[in-house]
């Protein structure tokens, strides 16, 4: 009898490490390269529901996110990603106040919020490569931010800066890149960032 119940100890504890790993792979790998877009498209779609509580709960959580980004880009960047998490929670509390009545003004404020969110990890992609460290998390947040940004402000980005953004899809975690992939990269992604920003209202 000590023998059956060691034995199913053993085999439900092996099944436990085995479905943890599991549970995790479930999970698509570049959700947290742009997690503050998924709190931004469910605000959006809360928002027109005319859930607005819903909805400011969630662009505070995409503020939230800022913020806590912003300790860990380029310090060129910080001062810039945590005043756009703290315009994202202004902008909850309006919509939370009924003084949003545009989805249009919405987008517009993620649009800035991303643009100022890939400016600050492609720069921080720079600094990275500069001081020799790794630039596949600054590149791949980068991009996703661009692309968000592009897609909020209704802009088409140039050849280049979309085929940017679809290689931080494509880049893996450890890639070694050359250091002229990285300044071109730089280079459209700052194109990007200046293509959205004609299209915002101030």
């Amino acid at each position: 009898m000590k023998t059956r119940t060691i034995l199913l100890c053993v085999s439900l504890f092996t099944a436990l490490l085995v479905a943890v790993p599991m549970s995790y792979s479930q999970t698509p790998v570049g959700d947290s390269m742009n997690a503050p877009e998924k709190a931004m498209a469910a605000a959006n779609e809360a928002f027109l529901k005319n859930e607005t509580g819903k909805a400011a709960e969630y662009i505070q959580k995409a503020g939230a996110t800022f913020r806590e980004e912003s300790g860990k880009v380029a310090e060129s960047g910080k001062k810039s990603m945590k005043d756009a998490g703290d315009e994202l929670d202004k902008l909850g509390q309006k919509v939370k106040n009924g003084m949003v009545k545009s989805d249009a003004e919405l987008k517009n404020a993620f649009a800035k919020a991303n643009q100022t969110r890939a400016k600050a990890w492609n720069e921080t992609m720079v600094a990275s490569k500069a001081s020799g460290k790794n630039v596949t998390v600054a590149f791949k947040k980068a991009g996703a931010s661009l692309e968000s940004a592009a897609q909020w402000s209704g802009t088409q980005l140039k050849k280049g800066g979309q085929a940017t953004v679809d290689a931080a899809k494509q880049v893996g975690e450890g890639t070694k890149v050359a250091a002229g992939n990285v300044e071109e990269w730089f280079k459209h992604i700052g194109e990007g960032i200046e293509d959205v920003g004609s299209k915002l209202k101030n």
